[in-house]
């Protein structure tokens, strides 16, 4: 079993096959490493697809992928890429009800050479571009201008991110910023939850706003606090504090689920495997329309080595986020 203790029981639930399809639970299939590794992207598809079937005797309705994995030969825009390995990405990821795009990982948007800077808006445009052709909702973005070593950077990034949100705009596309999604320096996705809050708001862009990684927040609680018997009850009322504000801005529009290890404080475990009260957060969420999806991006197991997962692990924790949205939906957001 998983380090962190093994899956939680969610038998008795009663959540019906077609209420478990029904979620906005995604999968990422570039995480997950031993359960994609060596796949064509059909067959990541494919894959995702009939684990969900073995499951919960449901389809998978959606994905999330990395705009820099998808094709083969590298690419600054879609008329680059060869007519046969556009079409072919299009026919897989055409077989999923929705989708969103990982941007790029890095967070050069602040460094302090402008050369850099445009290069990786460059590469954010093509992955716009791509959300916009195969019909994302949302271009995750890492971007933490935390980590800037001078002002000037700081405002360089802030005004590349506010032009790609034009360009997202232009084209149907949401960006979501991830919190903690740049460096363990800051893993948090800032100094504070407030910090980063206030970040998503000054940004002030319609089509700029936040993903919310549920494993992300471990950078917001203090040595002190992670020792502590309450440690899991500290780290769920700042996730839920996370969501409701960011939700209450209209600002929400991402969400990655993976899980935290009580003991280590690990991220990217699969949910239902550690500290995260994934019900609860998904309440507030039901309760008022949360449209976006909910991405699982694990790679953490049973084996000390990150990326290796069994199949049983990936269907249970697939089955155990959908199972928690399922029974907050039934419950109408009421605990």
């Amino acid at each position: 079993m998983p380090a962190v203790g093994g899956l939680r029981d969610r038998k008795g639930s009663g959540v019906t096959a077609a209420e478990l399809a029904r979620t906005p639970v995604a999968v990422n299939v570039f995480c997950a490493a031993d359960f994609f590794r060596g796949l064509s992207l059909p067959e990541r598809v494919d894959r995702a697809l009939g684990a969900n079937v073995r499951a919960a005797d449901a389809r998978c309705p959606c994905a999330e992928v990395h705009s820099f994995r998808l094709f083969e030969e590298p690419a600054v825009s879609l008329a680059e890429v060869p007519p046969s390995e556009l079409a072919a990405a299009t026919d897989a990821l055409g077989r999923l009800d929705r989708l969103s795009i990982h941007g790029p990982l890095r967070n050069a948007l602040i460094s302090r050479k402008a050369a850099k800077r445009e290069r990786l808006a460059r590469e954010y445009r093509f992955a716009i571009e791509q959300a916009a052709h195969f019909g994302a909702s949302c271009v995750v973005v890492h971007f933490s201008p935390w980590s800037a070593r001078t002002e000037e950077s700081r405002l360089a990034g802030v005004t590349l991110l506010r032009e790609l949100g034009d360009f997202a705009l232009a084209r149907g596309v949401r960006l979501g910023v991830e919190n903690g999604g740049c460096t363990a320096s800051v893993r948090g996705g800032g100094q504070s939850l407030e910090d980063f809050v206030e970040l998503i708001a000054s940004l002030d862009h319609p089509a700029v706003g936040a993903t919310v990684d549920t494993g992300h927040l471990v950078g917001w609680l203090t040595a002190e606090q992670q020792a502590r018997p309450a440690a899991a009850e500290l780290y769920n009322n700042l996730l839920a504090q996370l969501l409701k504000e960011l939700h209450a801005y209209g600002k929400l529009f991402h969400v990655h689920l993976n899980d935290v290890d009580p003991q280590t404080f690990g991220d990217h475990y699969g949910p239902g495997f550690g500290l995260v009260d994934f019900r609860r957060a998904f309440e507030p969420l039901c309760r008022s329309g949360y449209d976006g999806l909910l991405a699982i991006e694990m790679h953490r197991g049973s084996c000390a080595e990150t990326g290796s997962l069994t199949p049983a692990e990936f269907e249970c924790a697939v089955r155990y986020a959908q199972s928690c949205w399922a029974e907050a939906e039934r419950a109408g957001g009421k605990g």
